[in-house]
């Protein structure tokens, strides 16, 4: 299924809410998700979002539009890293790597064994980008100074995720 919006809630499942009929019921669970059409400006993805996941990271969120109009009208911003927290389905992060922008983005988000970074690589791919580094973390515990990676006095907290960003560039190369 294909829905063209600007802003649509995923698809939503209620099967959760009812009992088995089976115990080999009880374990099946199959995540339905369809493919989306948005636009972002003048620029046209296509993003697949899932009816379901425990922390939300499963739809193209609303602000997503407005931090990406933000982005492309204050041109002063057009170069360096970013990193999306909480990037869902990475629909703001493939819209940055997008020419003209070229956007060296990481996403992040929560860490759930690879779920979220999945759907992130898979939408990459749907929309003919190659995949970005992606940092799993649950965000408990904030690190602050983020804007100043590469710098010598950051956070210690933010060394793994630099690392991580390091090597994801050199093997992009």
């Amino acid at each position: 299924m294909v829905i063209t919006s600007q802003a649509q809630d995923a698809p939503v499942s209620l099967s959760g809410l009812f009992a088995a009929s089976s115990d080999s019921e009880a374990d099946e669970f199959e995540n339905e998700f369809e493919i989306q059409n948005i636009s972002i400006g003048d620029d046209k993805y296509r993003i697949r979002v899932f009816s379901f996941h425990e922390a939300n990271a499963n739809k193209v969120w609303p602000g997503m539009f407005s931090l990406a109009d933000f982005m492309d009208s204050h041109v002063r911003y057009s170069t360096g890293r970013i990193m999306e927290l909480g990037a869902a389905t990475g629909a703001l992060a493939i819209h940055l790597r997008s020419s003209p922008r070229n956007y060296d983005v990481m996403t992040s988000d929560i860490c759930d064994d690879g779920a979220v970074a999945a759907n992130i690589e898979f939408n990459s791919i749907l929309n003919g980008q190659a995949i970005g580094c992606h940092y799993a973390h649950t965000w408990e515990h904030p690190i602050y100074n983020v804007p100043i990676l590469g710098q010598s006095q950051c956070d210690s907290r933010v060394a793994p995720m630099e690392r991580s960003w390091k090597r994801c560039s050199r093997s992009s190369r």
